[in-house]
């Protein structure tokens, strides 16, 4: 089912705070969380798939601030 059927119809369940995994994962004060897109594309793929793991239906980018 395409996201405007569901729309009105049905939960949709989206991901959960990026930036605060990103914390808990060491992103200090002053960091720019974007670019761990680059430098640790591994653990941004990870939480993601950790959101679709726990049910959510979609992911958001990992932005913040």
């Amino acid at each position: 089912m395409e996201l405007k059927d569901k729309l009105g119809k049905e939960v949709i369940i989206f991901d959960g705070a990026m930036g605060t995994v990103l914390q808990q994962r060491g992103l200090k004060a002053g960091d720019v969380p974007e670019k761990l897109n680059i430098e640790k594309s591994k653990e941004i793929i990870d939480i993601h798939k950790s959101y679709l793991k726990a049910g959510a239906e979609i992911l958001t980018t990992n932005t913040f601030g």
